[in-house]
């Protein structure tokens, strides 16, 4: 991913974990292994501890400029906040209405998941050779 958009990405990620005033044990696990994707500064280190302990507010999220991402973070970023959401066994109206938020900011409202995860598994295909996916 494009280290430019690092930040923008995680805090997308982290704004919406609180969405429900709390990180689950799933959430957590879930943004680990996101966080592990990238090589972060140790400013950028601490910024994430600061989102991990206190709610990132989502008017925040009105002000990430996303004609920044290419397509595939675009569609990486929407597929992973479906994931999130699903990942505490229950999705609220404001998850529902912050990943349409965010999907119309993107330019992707019209995207169906399933196409998501096909041109997701195309590009993983793409990039690293696998072919079983």
């Amino acid at each position: 991913m494009r280290k430019e958009n690092t930040m923008d990405i995680l805090k997308i990620f982290f704004a919406f974990a609180w969405i429900d005033h709390t990180i689950t044990k799933e959430e957590s696990a879930i943004l680990a292994e996101i966080k592990s994707w990238f090589e972060l500064s140790d400013l950028e280190k601490q910024i994430i501890i600061e989102w991990e302990q206190s709610p990132i507010p989502l008017n925040e999220l009105l002000l990430i400029d996303y004609n920044n991402f290419s397509s595939e973070q675009k569609e990486l970023v929407i597929y992973l906040l479906e994931y999130l959401a699903k990942s505490d066994s229950k999705i609220t109206t404001e998850e529902i209405i912050v990943i349409r938020m965010i999907k119309e900011k993107m330019e992707l409202l019209d995207l169906k998941m399933e196409t998501i995860a096909e041109n997701i598994k195309r590009s993983i295909k793409l990039y690293t050779g696998l072919s079983s996916i």
